[in-house]
């Protein structure tokens, strides 16, 4: 039988390999980094709602007849990948927007790649011009045009410089 000191320095020996609460070495306390996380998370959902808000474009759809057509067709100017296409009511606009015509024809072309709108702007105050009493017209273009192009014309058909031209812009689908 073993003795009550051996007894004792045995138990001692139990207890001192028992693992304590602490966190073992190399491990991390990430309640802190979570806590953080959170309040981000909330902060982050709570201002998205406002900024989508202010970076929100106004624009209507054409409204079609049934059965029926307008007395004065809605002009429209079409972005396609050549360059841009301007309708009215007299039909096609030419190269430099001077004449129209029957047949389509691009009026303002691509130039390095890039779309020309001042020359837009000044060739939809000529077609603002002739329609003196309409404020609309339809902007539509090919699912190959970029966004930033299409924001860009709606601007440029808004006005020309200080004078408004068109300020009702009506979105309608490309057509290819």
């Amino acid at each position: 039988m073993a003795s009550p000191l051996t007894l004792a320095r045995r138990v001692r020996r139990a207890l001192a390999r028992r693992p304590s609460d602490a966190p073992l070495d190399g491990e991390l306390n990430i309640v802190p980094f979570l806590d953080i996380i959170t309040n981000l998370l909330l902060f982050l959902l709570a201002t998205a709602g406002s900024v989508m808000v202010v970076a929100q474009v106004d624009a209507q759809l054409p409204r079609g007849r049934r059965g029926s057509s307008p007395s004065t067709p809605t002009p429209s100017v079409t972005l396609v990948a050549s360059g841009v296409v301007i309708a009215g009511p007299g039909g096609f606009a030419t190269a430099d927007c001077t004449a129209t015509t029957r047949t389509y024809t691009i009026a303002i072309p691509r130039r390095d790649g890039a779309i020309d709108f001042t020359a837009l702007s000044s060739c939809a105050a000529r077609l603002h011009a002739s329609l003196t009493h309409d404020d609309r017209v339809i902007l539509g273009a090919d699912p190959n045009v970029p966004y930033d192009e299409l924001i860009r014309a709606m601007d440029a058909l808004r006005a020309d410089g200080d004078r408004p031209l068109f300020s009702e812009i009506l979105l309608s689908a490309g057509v290819r």
